[in-house]
């Protein structure tokens, strides 16, 4: 996003492009309620553009090829695109109509054999220009849309961020925390959703940059569509920009919505928001853990030149000992998909039935909130303790009602809480990650494994993602179909010298 792009491309860009326009969405399609699976926020619509067909397809001096077009999802409140035939060699740029946002990707973006999926444009029509090698059309198709239909600070349907929240950059003692947090969309069965999410450090506060980011399993991300994920760095308040005190209490205000009628106070800085416009985005990830009895899912983001956040990222320390009974907690969160909240509030006890809520039915904490509470789009968000360690991460949110009706819109409510995936419990899981071995183990007959001699992880990928910096890799002698980003030193080797070559990719 943030490096020059060649002139070459921007001349094209500049250029008149072939257009092509998906009508409105029907808004009965855009109204789905929320069904305690991950927040709704756009659907996928189909399409069928081909570079042997469709745009503009132009030799440059140099042998490459551009291809080049213009698309619309009128109304759209963003969009996403879906190609097939991704292959090395290529990159792809992005920018808005406006010309406000850039975003692009290169050849070692994951893919799900040949299919990726672009960073998000919030607006409903981008530009489009892929560079490649060949003088020859390759088979590459855009697919799909994802059509973003609710962005809360923007307006669209969809419940938007309640009143009682607080804005978390009211409370500078939590400024690092919050740093560590993140929104996370994806794809899911045909839907964009939004969840929160957070960096992880290793062990120790030993800082190799390794980027291992925790969210919840609710939200959906597997091996099948980890490539789709894409995680926005610093939506949050900024003091002083579009207000003139730094905070306020009263009645929150939201651009979609008016006011909302509350009883409880609420206290929010008055700098506006940045806007989804100015996030940085990291479009790739893949899958490290994902356990349903926890809620947990632990990916391994993929931070090359093109996804390095330009806002300060933290790398949040842990305490995977179990929390006691009254101890104080701390969320922060987007609600609604909106900019950053916290809640505070404390451990109330280990809460095993959370199948009547839509959740999963394990053991976690239940966290009683005194200040704030969460709503869908929270989920994933970590549970913090009073030093800052996170303890746990967001699976349901709940309340009891006041007469009020629906929790998800009014904050005159009795109880609200949330049940939080337990650490302490999946750590033996994460463990790997959290407080890897060294050397590490990778066997191809192996599952997801522990990097040991005696439980190798059974992907290369998985091993760079747990070695420490400087550290060592022993790799049995296979063909490994993988191919991934190193963005550290580290030392692969055979396990067994003589034993013949570890190949890796093609």
């Amino acid at each position: 996003r943030h490096a020059a792009w060649p002139d070459e491309v921007t001349r094209r860009l500049a250029q008149p492009l072939p257009s092509y326009v998906l009508p409105p969405l029907d808004p009965a399609h855009a109204a789905a309620p929320h069904g305690g699976g991950p927040l709704e926020v756009g659907l996928v619509r189909g399409i069928d553009l081909s570079a042997d067909r469709d745009g503009e397809w132009a030799l440059l001096p140099d042998g490459r090829a551009t291809w080049t077009l213009q698309l619309r999802a009128t109304g759209a409140r963003g969009v996403r695109l879906r190609l097939h035939g991704w292959r090395s060699g290529m990159t792809l740029y992005l920018e808005s109509l406006s010309g406000q946002e850039r975003r692009r990707i290169g050849s070692s973006h994951p893919s799900l054999e040949g299919e990726v999926w672009t960073p998000i444009i919030f607006e409903d029509e981008v530009r489009l220009c892929v560079v490649m090698e060949g003088a020859a059309p390759p088979s590459l198709r855009i697919t799909g849309v994802g059509h973003l239909h609710t962005v809360p600070q923007g307006g669209g349907v969809g419940t938007p961020a309640l009143c009682c929240h607080r804005d978390v950059n009211c409370y500078p003692a939590w400024q690092d925390e919050a740093d560590g947090v993140a929104a996370v969309w994806a794809v899911n069965d045909g839907s964009l959703t939004f969840c929160s999410g957070f960096m992880l450090t290793r062990a120790g506060g030993a800082m190799d940059f390794t980027p291992l980011f925790a969210t919840a399993t609710h939200c959906g991300v597997t091996g099948s569509n980890v490539h789709t994920v894409s995680v926005g760095w610093g939506f949050e308040s900024r003091p002083g920009v579009g207000g003139t005190t730094p905070c306020n209490s009263g009645t929150e205000l939201n651009p979609a919505a008016g006011t909302l009628d509350c009883t409880n106070d609420c206290n929010f800085c008055s700098g506006a928001p940045v806007g989804w416009a100015n996030v940085d985005q990291t479009p790739a990830a893949v899958r490290l853990v994902r356990d349903l009895d926890t809620d947990w899912t632990l990916l391994g983001l993929v931070l090359d030149k093109d996804f390095l956040p330009s806002t300060d990222v933290e790398f949040l320390g842990w305490n995977a000992g179990t929390m006691s009974n009254g101890a104080s907690a701390t969320c922060i969160h987007h609600p609604a998909g909106d900019f950053k909240r916290v809640s505070f509030g404390q451990k109330a006890n280990n809460n095993g039935d959370n199948a009547s809520a839509g959740c999963t039915n394990a053991d976690f904490y239940r966290i009683d909130w005194n200040v704030g509470l969460t709503q869908p789009g929270s989920s994933g968000s970590p549970l913090l303790g009073a030093s800052g360690s996170v303890r746990g991460l967001l699976s349901c949110t709940a309340c009891e009602l006041n007469g009020m009706g629906n929790c998800d819109v009014h904050c005159n409510l009795n109880n609200p809480r949330g049940d939080y995936g337990r650490l302490d419990e999946v750590y033996p899981l994460v463990q790997p990650y959290l407080d890897p071995p060294n050397p590490v183990y990778v066997h191809s007959s192996a599952n997801d494994g522990a990097g040991t001699p005696g439980n190798p992880f059974g992907n290369v990928y998985r091993g760079l993602y747990s070695v420490i910096e400087g550290g060592t890799v022993y790799i049995d002698a296979d063909a490994y179909g993988e191919s991934w980003v190193c963005d550290k030193a580290m030392l692969l080797t055979v396990t067994t010298p003589g034993s013949g070559s570890a190949v890796i990719g093609n």
